[in-house]
């Protein structure tokens, strides 16, 4: 997860179970430290503000697309509170796949977490791992 006010969006709480899956949210302060967060660790989904000190969203995202690999694509769903017409392309345009007006209603994450999070697969003993 991506958020610029780091504050007032701290998780009140650790990592939940999803659907099978462990969901632990990460907050980035702006788009430069979010680009070294997702070159550190291998997310499968961001929730990238548009709106954000030193780096935006935008930037961002167009930064995070450039150093992907041929098949490991990571959804990018913008949140932001520009609403005007023309704003949920500049987000596809940047390379995000999804769009999110604020204010954000939790039913929206839970709707793009459905849309965009891949199903865990169950571990076989040949993938379980030790």
């Amino acid at each position: 997860m991506r958020q610029s006010q780091l504050l007032s969006t701290r998780p009140r709480h650790g990592p939940r179970d999803w659907k099978g899956r462990r969901i632990r949210p990460d907050l980035a302060a702006n788009g430069r430290e979010a680009i070294k967060m997702f070159e550190s660790i291998p997310y499968d989904l961001i929730f990238m503000d548009c709106q954000m000190p030193d780096m935006d969203g935008y930037a961002a995202s167009r930064e995070i697309r450039s150093g992907e690999t041929a098949g490991c694509r990571v959804a990018i769903v913008a949140m932001t509170a520009e609403a005007m017409a023309g704003s949920r392309e500049a987000c596809l345009a940047a390379g995000m796949d999804d769009y999110i007006a604020k204010p954000v209603k939790l039913e929206e994450i839970f709707e793009a977490l459905q849309e965009w999070l891949p199903e865990k697969k169950p571990e076989t003993p040949a993938t379980q791992t030790l």
